[in-house]
């Protein structure tokens, strides 16, 4: 009776509270909605498990994300939240802002775990792998595409090079060297350096002045 009578507190107060009572809410939610899928994945993913691993009750819940699915989607979706746009400059130098992007999303608490367990149950789930694959990658790509394709536009770079596979290139090797860090998962700047001169150097970007 105690997590019920919590529960029932924890509401009593938001309605006082307002939307900054809301927010507090929806980040605990989605914290325990990202723990649970480090835990149990897709296939054994449960609501109620994080209603009480937030100590929200579950009809609050529902209330923001109406189906299971949705809520899975926005806890795997915790991962990539920090991933911002680079200041304006050269390719290089926005190359190296989104490798210390990638770098502190890989080494979130979790964070590869989740992404493995994702994987784990995408035959299992296929349309709800697909739908978080395209969220998860989408916002990452979309911000490295851009870059890309500024370069070319500017003359840094070969028009005739994919924003596509350029992007799939520099995210993977980040992913595969986060993987290989035990038990951190942190990429040091010495890879993350290499991997930017690298990457330059296969699409003609000229010596930053």
């Amino acid at each position: 009776m105690r997590p019920y009578r919590r529960r029932l507190s924890i509401e009593s107060k938001a309605s006082k509270a307002g939307r900054p009572r809301e927010e507090a809410y929806e980040r605990l939610i989605l914290q325990a909605g990202y723990e649970e899928l480090a835990t149990n994945g897709l296939s054994h993913f449960s609501v109620a498990a994080v209603a009480r691993r937030s100590g929200v009750a579950r009809g609050t819940v529902y209330l923001r994300w109406p189906t299971r699915e949705d809520l899975i989607v926005a806890s795997a979706a915790v991962i990539s939240l920090h991933i911002v746009s680079p200041p304006e400059g050269n390719l290089e130098g926005r190359l190296r802002f989104l490798a210390a992007e990638l770098a502190d999303a890989f080494a979130r608490p979790d964070a590869l775990r989740v992404l493995l367990r994702i994987d784990a149950d995408r035959e299992l789930q296929p349309a709800l792998f697909r739908r978080i694959y395209s969220f998860l990658q989408g916002s990452t790509n979309k911000v490295m595409m851009a870059c890309v394709r500024d370069a070319q536009a500017s003359g840094e770079i070969r028009a005739d090079v994919s924003p596509m596979v350029f992007t799939r290139a520099f995210v993977g090797a980040m992913f595969v060297e986060a993987l290989s860090k035990v038990p951190t998962r942190r990429v040091d700047k010495d890879f993350m350096d290499s991997l930017v001169l690298l990457m330059a150097a296969a699409v003609n970007l000229p010596d930053s002045p």
